[in-house]
């Protein structure tokens, strides 16, 4: 209860700080799997992580659930007085993989201003082509806002741009369907990039120029994807 409470003080001062700055979109989490502080460089998430989409709901499964959604309702209902759309992000603990568990719960938050922020490196492992598109079409009415992540390119030999594996699973994330998938929806929304992992090379922390560096290499890597696919 202390921690719900929490946060949502948190959102109630994110809300305020988006409508003066006349933002009208803030992107939310249902849940967070929570930071453990210790002596090294990191940080590093606590035990209660992400499930797999196929996992069966037990009853503390559910009870989380039912905490977020309310919690939700109540953090939208603050942020239409505001002026402002909630994006709920397919992000785990409590959203299994995919964009089942996010479309769900927005549609039980059952406020007009809750929508989506859809992420396909999210979806882990579910990376085919019918699946995206089945993805995209399902909650293109709600998608206001994605993003690609930084954390997984390097330059070829001939200095173009190449997605290696993802953090999350064993193989590279398939934006190319994606981004051709909401093109065809006519979204009309930012691609955004995220470095949300710790910044490690040769097996240290790196530092905010390897983060401005791989940045600049995966926007090179989406522009000239965008211009493949034709998204917009």
């Amino acid at each position: 209860m202390e921690e719900r409470e929490n946060n949502l003080a948190m959102m109630r001062l994110a809300i305020e700080l988006a409508s003066d700055l006349e933002i009208g979109l803030v992107k939310v989490f249902a849940a967070w799997p929570g930071i453990i502080d210790d002596e090294d460089d990191t940080a590093l998430y606590a035990p209660y992580e992400r499930q797999a989409h196929y996992t069966k709901l037990y009853p503390a499964d559910l009870r989380r659930w039912r905490r977020a959604v309310d919690g939700l309702r109540e953090t939208a209902d603050w942020a239409a007085a505001r002026g402002v759309t909630l994006a709920l992000q397919n992000h785990a603990p409590l959203l299994r993989t995919g964009y089942e568990d996010a479309l769900t719960m927005m549609r039980e938050v059952n406020r007009p201003n809750m929508a989506l922020c859809l992420d396909v490196p999210l979806f882990k492992e579910r990376q085919g082509d019918a699946y995206i598109r089945e993805a995209v079409r399902a909650c293109a009415p709600h998608i206001r806002l994605t993003h690609f992540g930084a954390w997984n390119f390097r330059e070829s030999e001939d200095g173009e741009p190449i997605q290696e594996h993802g953090p999350s699973h064993d193989g590279t994330i398939n934006y190319a369907q994606y981004f051709a998938a909401l093109q065809q929806a006519g979204y009309d929304g930012y691609l955004v990039s995220e470095y949300c992992l710790p910044c490690v090379k040769d097996h240290r922390i790196a530092g905010i120029d390897e983060i401005d560096r791989a940045n600049a290499l995966a926007l090179r890597y989406m522009k000239q994807l965008v211009m493949v696919t034709g998204a917009v």
